[in-house]
């Protein structure tokens, strides 16, 4: 089976536990024989040392997760956003996933869930974890 897994964040670039499970259950499918991609943001990036080609780390996340700098924030959402929704759909076509797992998607547009839905649809899974879905 081909898994696509969307997150905000990943390991080894990752700020807790929730995106180390993540990387744990997408290891166990590659146990398993599965073929895994993950679609991640860019969070951290220069400090990866290793890549692993099935992990794909071109996401742009709304906001600097340290800094918040409105103007930045106001000024490049569109871009970002556009660029997020090209990278999903371009990977989707890419990889042919049978399944896309949504994991985590706070500091992401939720309308990449939405997309997800239209290019796969009835076989996209959330992992619910988090308050992230009634989040405003």
């Amino acid at each position: 089976m081909r898994l696509l897994f969307l997150s905000n964040l990943y390991p080894p670039a990752d700020r807790g536990g929730w995106e180390q499970w993540c990387q744990e259950v997408a290891d166990a499918f590659i146990e398993r024989g599965h073929e895994v991609t993950i679609l991640t943001s860019r969070y951290g990036i220069e400090t990866i040392r290793e890549p692993e080609p099935h992990v794909h780390r071109s996401l742009f996340l709304e906001s600097d997760l340290n800094y918040y700098k409105p103007l930045d924030f106001f000024l490049h959402l569109p871009w970002r956003d556009r660029c997020n929704f090209r990278t999903l759909e371009k990977l989707v076509h890419q990889t042919q996933p049978d399944v896309v797992l949504i994991w985590g998607m706070w500091q992401l547009n939720p309308q990449l869930a939405v997309l997800a839905e239209e290019l796969c649809q009835g076989r996209v899974a959330y992992y619910f974890c988090g308050y992230w879905p009634i989040e405003p």
